[in-house]
């Protein structure tokens, strides 16, 4: 390699060198790392796919997804950013290191000019000058033999760097921290039902802690209908006693060193898991089979009957309350009269209205009912949609009426009671493809039990004698119930979606080192732009005058060296 070769690929190294080492470009890393905590911090990190919907909309969940922010610690350009900020502490350093070991050279007369003047006279007669203008500026003056002056203002500054350096060493240490030993998870809370922590956060009184949620709900706006928060009113049992928080979005909770982050609320179907005598077990699970196969008595629904000609409602065809049972029913004011064949709570729409089933989620009641014309049917198993009332059934259609439905109130067989003896735990499974696992409670001899699913054998039951695979719900005649030990059975059912509220819990010992860095930063920060260290050495040779300077802006140079206000340097 030639000489000039060496030359330039020495240049670039150094400009490589240069730029890693700049304050700037370190202080702006930090600022951007800072930046992606934040969102980290505000928005919700590994949680399930629908949750992102739930809280953001639709537009802002595939936003988040696009861009990796719903898991932003672990993305590549979090990690480069880190891996740049680490390279960058260590150049900062050497340079540092550099830096003191030749600052008693450089602060001496022996410094490398950066330019010299032409001075008419003897140049030795501006050096008294300069050093007075100095001082009275509040700057630090020192002379040395032989007509040489250093100078500097503000140099506590001097601390901004290593403070940087600190900052970021405790920022890349939390970092660390909470990789190694922090923990997280989600728990999702059925109203009234306790569930206990997961014993891997370690910290022997957070695994006590027992969580209830006592009541929860979306705050909306009533003129927008913008959902503006969400909240869960806990009870917390653990030690040092119970307490009661509420906790809504970047409202959290903590205790014992355990964070609670309100995260989501949907509506999932829980697991019933029956723990008791097997007879008990059975019993129920007879009674509930019954119960569930009864068939719904529809007491009094709301309606209004319309002819389809001229779509105007005819005399007396508002929308009235009727007791029906399964005979005819007349509707006041018409010549028409119902009897109602059944309810369903939730009905998908019929193949001929051409809508797609899936695109509504909630619940779709409908009604199946016949409609006479005096005693005449003119519309029998026509079907009603309370969210669809454009639907118009093709039974109705040929008779020439429409039915539109309101409020329905129907009764069922009394629900069965469960047994003294068998406990009762509605619990969320998890689902692993949404990011959630199982949930953890406390068996009657109060050891923890873990209760999962366990594609494609049903769920898993773990104690501490081991696991249990339960692999489909209690049948009514006793089956799938399976012995727990010390006289007790474990089985399950299928209950009903009710409403839960999902709480992201965190663990994170590295937090004080976190905001300690936060501080230093902006600690460091505010000392490298609001107060720079300025400084000046001055050195006579012959009838000129050498000088370096060090953010020392040409405007106050000129003051400092031409008090006059004279031409240029």
């Amino acid at each position: 390699m030639s000489e000039k070769s060496r030359v330039n690929m020495r240049a670039i190294g150094r400009s490589i060198w240069n730029f890693l080492g700049s304050v700037r470009v370190f202080f702006w890393l930090v600022v951007a790392l800072a930046l992606l905590s934040l969102s980290g911090a505000f928005i919700l990190q590994d949680g399930p796919p629908w949750a992102y919907t739930t809280l953001y909309g639709e537009g802002g969940a595939g936003f988040i997804f696009a861009l990796g922010l719903n898991d932003l610690f672990h993305t590549f350009s979090f990690i480069a950013l880190e891996a740049w900020a680490a390279l960058a502490l260590c150049v900062c350093a050497v340079n540092r290191f550099r830096t003191l070991g030749g600052r008693r050279s450089e602060d001496g007369p022996g410094f490398t000019a950066q330019r010299t003047l032409n001075l008419p006279g003897e140049p030795r007669q501006y050096l008294p000058g300069i050093g007075g203008r100095l001082k009275r500026a509040r700057w630090r003056v020192k002379n040395f033999d032989g007509g040489a002056l250093y100078a500097d203002q503000g140099r506590w500054a001097w601390w901004a760097s290593p403070t940087l350096h600190l900052g970021l060493v405790l920022f890349l240490a939390a970092g660390l921290v909470k990789l190694v030993s922090g923990q997280s998870t989600y728990l999702v809370l059925f109203e009234g039902q306790t569930q206990l922590l997961p014993p891997r956060f370690g910290e022997p009184l957070a695994a006590e802690l027992e969580v209830t949620a006592t009541g929860f709900d979306t705050v909306v706006d009533p003129n927008s209908s913008r959902v503006l928060t969400y909240y869960t009113e806990l009870s917390v049992d653990g030690p040092g006693g119970r307490e009661t928080p509420r906790i809504e979005v970047n409202e959290p909770y903590t205790r014992v060193g355990v964070t609670f982050y309100q995260s989501f609320v949907d509506e999932l179907e829980p697991a019933l898991l029956l723990i008791g005598d097997r007879g008990d077990i059975a019993s129920y699970a007879r009674s509930r089979a019954t119960y569930d196969g009864a068939r719904l008595v529809i007491e009094s629904l709301e309606l209004r009957l319309t002819p389809l000609e001229g779509e105007e409602a005819a005399q007396g065809t508002g929308f009235v309350t009727l007791d029906l049972s399964d005979e005819p029913s007349p509707c006041p004011g018409t010549p028409w009269s119902v009897a109602v064949r059944g309810y369903y709570p939730n009905h998908l729409l019929e193949p001929e209205t051409g809508a797609d089933a899936n695109a509504n989620p909630e619940a779709n009641p409908a009604v199946r009912l016949d409609v006479y014309l005096g005693d005449e049917p003119v519309a029998e198993g026509a079907l009603v949609y309370r969210l669809h009332p454009e639907y118009l059934d093709p039974k109705l259609a040929a008779a020439g009426v429409r039915v539109e439905l309101g409020s329905v109130r129907w009764s069922h067989r009394q629900e069965p009671t469960l047994p003294g003896g068998v406990l009762a735990l509605r619990l969320f499974p998890g689902e692993p493809s949404e990011g959630l696992e199982g949930a953890w409670f406390s068996l009657p001899d109060g050891n923890p039990a873990l209760l999962e699913v366990a594609p494609p054998r049903g769920l898993k039951l773990t104690t501490p004698e081991g696991e249990l695979i339960l692999p489909a719900p209690v049948t009514a005649d006793g089956g799938n119930i399976f012995d727990l030990g010390v006289g007790l059975a474990v089985g399950y059912l299928n209950a009903d979606a009710e409403p839960i509220t999902g709480l992201e819990v965190k663990r994170d010992p590295g937090l004080f080192l976190f905001w300690a860095a936060a501080v230093l930063v902006v600690l460091g920060g505010c000392l490298v732009f609001a107060v720079p260290w300025r400084r000046l050495w001055l050195r006579v040779e012959d009838r000129t005058l050498a000088l370096k300077t060090r953010r020392l802006p040409e405007s106050d140079l000129r003051k400092l060296l031409n008090p006059e206000g004279g031409g240029p340097l």
